[in-house]
């Protein structure tokens, strides 16, 4: 299947009905890092050392590849559940630095428009094509054309805090 049933999940930042959709791990576990990290900080400073500690923090066995490729496979991975999968862990790594990608370029409540546009399918599941379809709405491109982008853009990032 292309997507997963909706379920609840709590979050530090209070009670959020999340959808989970295509992709789920990174979506899921950015959001969550990215906002606690953001509003944990007190400086820029700071959060670009906690920044650089989660991403170095979290290790996944059997996970050491993160080339802009392997990125890339792990966004096309639509089995990834939380306790069911190993690569759910890469969603606080690499799906927190593709939220936060996404939040520098529309904004930091926009990867929460993708929650907000899924809720407007109704009950039930959120498939590949309605994905890029709310993607495209929130962020002007499609999912599958950001797919790559993003993916060199967090292999770069990963690259620079891992290899300084």
């Amino acid at each position: 299947e292309d997507g997963i049933r909706a379920q609840p999940r709590s979050r530090g930042l209070g009670d959020v009905y999340k959808r989970q959709m295509p992709s789920a791990c990174w979506l899921g576990e950015g959001q969550a890092h990215f906002a606690g990290l953001a509003v944990g900080s007190d400086s820029l400073e700071e959060y670009l050392q906690l920044r650089e500690m989660q991403v170095k923090g979290h290790p996944v066995e059997g996970f050491n590849d993160y080339s802009a490729d392997a990125i890339l496979n792990f966004y096309s991975d639509t089995d990834c559940l939380p306790g069911k999968s190993p690569e759910y862990a890469l969603g606080y790594t690499i799906g927190y630095l593709t939220v936060e990608a996404l939040s520098a370029i529309g904004g930091p409540t926009s990867s929460m428009g993708l929650n907000t546009r899924a809720a407007l399918y109704g009950v039930g599941e959120v498939k590949e094509k309605e994905f890029n379809q709310i993607f495209q709405h929130v962020y002007g491109i499609s999912w599958n054309e950001a797919m790559p982008i993003l993916a060199k853009v967090v292999a770069d990032t990963v690259a620079s805090l891992t290899y300084k």
